[in-house]
């Protein structure tokens, strides 16, 4: 989706509009790098990066992390922010379904970003290129949506706004969502206005996000030579699969 506002014209506000505690995920996500023998030093590729949250602070703690997205927008925002000064951290515009041949990562980091494969094929293509770029018995952590639990909120709620001041005027961003039952979509339109000086402009964006089912995950990982450790409901132990509208798979490749 290389045309969604949010991830082109809007890049600049992203970080605005989507508020997550970036800092206990990685927090979270460097736990889980330890204790499956991934300590700092270790090289991990944050697939679809966005504005490069993720990456940085992970390259803080040590890691060596290519953070690689499809937007050269958000690329463009990750590079801009500050990195310290471990230089750990580099990032790169490329598609994940045509990553360019790398160096074998000992970890992979994916948020997100699979629900936006909405075709069987390249559903089936992505963890195969993922166990390609992984050294042998390399670790892949990510999240998708839970289609079932997804299915309940967003008909519950399925509007939501964020209203944000900025250095460029005031943002109003909106989200519709509709459910495609029989497809495991949800149809979402996107809207935005940015107000300053007295004037508006406008974005409206219609798009389609594919959620997982726990059975689907599994079953592509495990065609793609991946075992799971542990499926969670969160970034947090204590929180079980099935309990939220996310799936987090931390899982090894064993093929």
């Amino acid at each position: 989706m290389t045309n969604r506002p949010l991830y082109t014209e809007l890049a600049w506000a992203y970080d605005l509009i989507i508020n997550k505690p970036v800092e206990k995920w990685c927090g979270f996500i460097h736990g889980i790098l330890q204790r499956q023998a991934i300590p700092p030093g270790g090289r991990v590729l944050d697939a679809g990066c966005g504005t490069g949250d993720y990456a940085i602070r992970l390259g803080r703690r040590g890691y060596r992390v290519l953070g690689l997205d499809t937007s050269a927008e958000m690329i463009s925002q990750a590079g801009s922010k500050d990195r310290g000064s471990t230089g750990n951290v580099q990032f790169l515009e490329a598609d994940l379904l045509e990553m360019p041949v790398l160096p074998a990562f000992d970890a992979i980091l994916c948020r997100g970003v699979l629900n936006d494969l909405t075709s069987d094929d390249d559903r089936r293509h992505i963890f195969p290129a993922f166990a390609v770029a992984l050294r042998k018995k390399g670790l892949l952590i990510l999240d998708v949506r839970d289609w079932d639990r997804s299915l309940v909120s967003k008909k519950a709620q399925p509007l939501s706004q964020r209203r944000v001041a900025t250095d460029r005027g005031e943002l109003i961003f909106r989200s519709e969502t509709g459910c495609d039952e029989g497809g495991h979509r949800l149809l979402i339109r996107e809207t935005s206005e940015l107000i300053s000086g007295g004037t508006t402009k406008h974005t409206s964006f219609d798009l389609a996000m594919r959620c997982w089912t726990t059975d689907e995950l599994t079953g592509s990982l495990s065609a793609a030579g991946f075992s799971v450790i542990k499926l969670l409901g969160d970034y947090d132990e204590s929180i079980p699969v099935g309990s939220t509208d996310r799936i987090i798979a931390i899982v090894r490749l064993i093929a």
